[in-house]
Parts: structure tokens; sequence; C-alpha cells
């Protein structure tokens, strides 16, 4: 019984999530911007970083 009830509350959290992320706003062009900079960023710096460990 203890089953049946958490698999039905996961079914209702996945079907909020869904939900969720159809109603999601896309990002604005400037928000695209910080994330292309801030990926970009983060990338230098692994190859950087691993560069540098050998």
């Amino acid at each position: 019984m203890i089953v049946a009830l958490s698999t039905s509350t996961r079914h209702v959290d996945l079907q909020g999530i869904a939900a969720m992320n159809r109603t999601a706003p896309a990002l604005t062009p400037t928000q695209q911007a910080w994330v292309a900079v801030f990926a970009t960023t983060v990338t230098l710096l692994l190859v950087i970083l691993l560069g540098a460990a050998g």
C-alpha cells in the first residue's frame, strides 16, 4: 500500500514538472547572450586548468 501511494505521488509530481516546463518563458536575447558568455568562460577556464594540470 505504501508503494502504491508513493507511485501515485511520484506521478503527480512528474505531471507538475511537465506542466511547469511547458509554461516556462523563453530566455530574452540579453539572457541568451549572458548564458553564452558564462558557458564560454567556464569552458575556457576548464581548458586552461586541464592544460596546466598536464
